[in-house]
């Protein structure tokens, strides 16, 4: 009896240990892919932001992710800064449709950023602008996460928690 329970026990450590890796392993796509996209939209724009909300939408663990994408933006240019601000817009948008969690937790994440990506995804969550994917027709959320907890509805006003 023992042995099974030590074996059992081995056994769920080393499922957490790997369940701990993935994160990680999406820190580091991440952090290769925001050097990509950087490098191919020295200017900014719609393209950095479509392909930064594409970045987290489309991850395995999307938190980690946007995690990434802001500790990665050190080199960034202020135009860059402010189109990946809006891509973080876009994708909690997008993810507040299927995993409001995911977009509350990256909506905490943006509120310790610096103002230019605070400011660039607050004006884009509260158009209700999103990626298009993961919702029936491209449409947007009903509800979006903003910055510090707030809430939106299409065609509402935000309002603080």
């Amino acid at each position: 009896m023992m042995k099974s329970f030590c074996a059992a026990a081995l056994a769920a450590g080393l499922l957490i240990g790997a369940s701990v890796a993935i994160p990680g392993q999406a820190r580091a796509e991440a952090a290769i892919d925001l050097s990509t996209v950087l490098t191919a939209n020295p200017e900014g724009g719609d393209a950095l932001a479509a392909a930064i909300a594409d970045l987290i939408t489309n991850s395995s663990d999307p938190v980690a992710t946007a995690e990434a994408v802001l500790a990665g933006l050190d080199s960034a240019t202020p135009a860059q800064k402010a189109a990946v601000g809006k891509g973080l817009g876009m994708a909690a948008s997008t993810l507040g449709l299927s995993n409001p969690e995911h977009a509350a937790k990256i909506s905490d994440l943006v509120a310790s950023a610096e103002p230019s990506v605070k400011d660039a995804y607050a004006s884009t969550v509260s158009s209700g602008e999103s990626s298009g994917e993961g919702a029936p027709g491209g449409t947007a959320p009903t509800t979006v996460v903003g910055v510090n907890g707030g809430t939106q509805s299409s065609g509402g006003t935000a309002s603080p928690n």
